[in-house]
């Protein structure tokens, strides 16, 4: 639990960092362009991640899986999913405060 929790504020931290400096880089961006790009890097690394973890799983033979671990990798990849839609909402909820703070 307490993974999660850390992976929500990273992304939550990410998104505000990521917001404050492409407002300084680019300030003519609009609000919302600046908010969705902002807080995609963390969730869409660990998107990517978890997409290899379960094409890998779902490629292999089922005479290498053993038991079940094949089925519980690629069910972990999807829960993980979850959690990275998750974290990207979380991440444009601090993104898009941070903008208001920023652009009256």
């Amino acid at each position: 639990m307490k993974e999660i929790l850390a992976f929500l504020a990273l992304c939550a931290v990410l998104g505000v960092v990521g917001t404050w400096s492409l407002n300084r880089r680019w300030p003519s961006w609009s609000d919302q362009k600046l908010a969705l790009v902002s807080a995609l890097p963390v969730p869409a690394v660990f998107t990517l991640l978890l997409l290899f973890v379960y094409v890998r799983a779902a490629l292999t033979p089922k005479a290498a899986c053993g038991v079940d671990s094949c089925a519980m990798a690629m069910h972990f990849a999807l829960v993980g999913l979850f959690w990275a839609v998750m974290g990207y909402g979380i991440g444009l909820s601090a993104a898009t405060l941070l903008i208001r703070r920023l652009r009256p």
